[in-house]
């Protein structure tokens, strides 16, 4: 499985960069393809790199490979049509991260049968969280890593816009459809990435078919113009706002937030405050049917499968939607409300 990662690697020593780092630890080298680099749990510095790897199922060790090798396996004709950037939520180690991104792979692969139109690559996206006792100091240490993950994320966009806009690209364009599924906080990471980019461009080009926000750790007016999520819809064809009432995450988070001011709903919780001042390529779902029975403990963690393995009618949905061949959000009506059932 492919991986992008700001978190700080640790090289191996039989990696090709170890040897620098051996002969002057000063020099601390970042990780170069080919090498062979840990993560370290209790490390959350969100750096200003952003790495490239691969893994397979056996967790702990990576292997970097650069986003040239992986932006070429991506546009593989023989690979995936769809692709699926996976953004996880707060309080979520890498091992843990990989051990869902895994699961989500072979629900799509499940779910796609042998029809290659529908077949997905999951890609996620490692940001720092933290690793101390206490959810609410979690919460709080997380918020900053998303924060400063936006900008390092920005620079991930930037690298993207310069390999499609190269010659080569443009001469032999990658016709893969890109995706995103966010999670809890991953949305902010989304919504501070996006927010980086378009600040400084100005505007931002429509990059994703859609974007799947699922139990969203923002405000819920972040997607109206003039707010900070206001560049989301416009990189997507579609946004998907997956909330529940009784997501209790939702309600701690609104509590939380009251420290930096923050008297807000969150999106997850009520989907947009007003759905006639989003662009009319936001969708809300209502997930409130089935959110407990897929996480009893919080309702929170609903877009993938209940216990007996069965996927979630939210997972259903999304991928549903991601391998439309119309690219049309699945049964969505005319207010661009829709409550899933069981």
């Amino acid at each position: 499985m492919l991986f992008i990662t700001n978190r700080r690697l640790k090289l191996e020593k039989n990696s090709p960069s170890y040897a620098l780092f051996e002969k002057d630890p000063a020099l601390d080298p970042e990780p170069k393809p080919g090498d062979l680099v840990t993560m370290d749990d209790n490390d959350n510095r969100a750096t200003q790199s952003v790495h490239y790897c691969e893994t397979d199922q056996i967790p702990k060790v990576y292997k970097v490979v650069g986003s040239d090798v992986m932006l070429k396996r991506l546009k593989d004709p023989k690979t995936a049509r769809n692709i699926l950037i996976y953004i996880h939520g707060f309080n979520n180690l890498p091992d843990e991260i990989l051990d869902r991104a895994w699961k989500l792979q072979k629900l799509c692969n499940k779910a796609a049968g042998e029809d290659p139109e529908k077949q997905v690559e999951v890609i996620p996206i490692i940001w720092p969280c933290d690793n101390d006792i206490g959810i609410i100091k979690d919460y709080w240490d997380d918020q900053q890593a998303a924060k400063k993950s936006g900008i390092s994320f920005s620079r991930l966009l930037a690298r993207f816009m310069a390999w499609r806009s190269a010659k080569e690209q443009k001469e032999k364009p990658c016709y893969k459809r890109i995706n995103i599924i966010s999670h809890s906080m991953g949305n902010f990471v989304l919504m501070r990435t996006l927010q980086e980019w378009g600040e400084a461009q100005g505007s931002i080009p429509q990059i994703f078919r859609n974007v799947f926000m699922m139990a969203a750790d923002i405000p819920n007016e972040a997607l109206e113009d003039g707010e900070p999520g206001e560049y989301i819809p416009d990189a997507a064809r579609n946004v998907v706002v997956y909330y529940a009432g009784d997501d209790m995450a939702m309600t701690a988070s609104k509590v939380s937030n009251v420290k930096n001011l923050e008297f807000t709903r969150r999106l997850g919780h009520t989907g947009p405050e007003r759905m006639s001042k989003v662009p009319e390529n936001v969708y809300a779902v209502d997930c409130d049917s089935f959110n407990n029975d897929a996480d009893g403990l919080k309702g929170h963690a609903y877009f993938m499968d209940f216990n007996d393995g069965k996927p979630t009618p939210a997972f259903t949905h999304m991928f549903d939607t991601m391998t439309s061949p119309s690219g049309h959000v699945v049964s969505a009506d005319i207010m661009r409300k829709r409550k899933l059932t069981l």
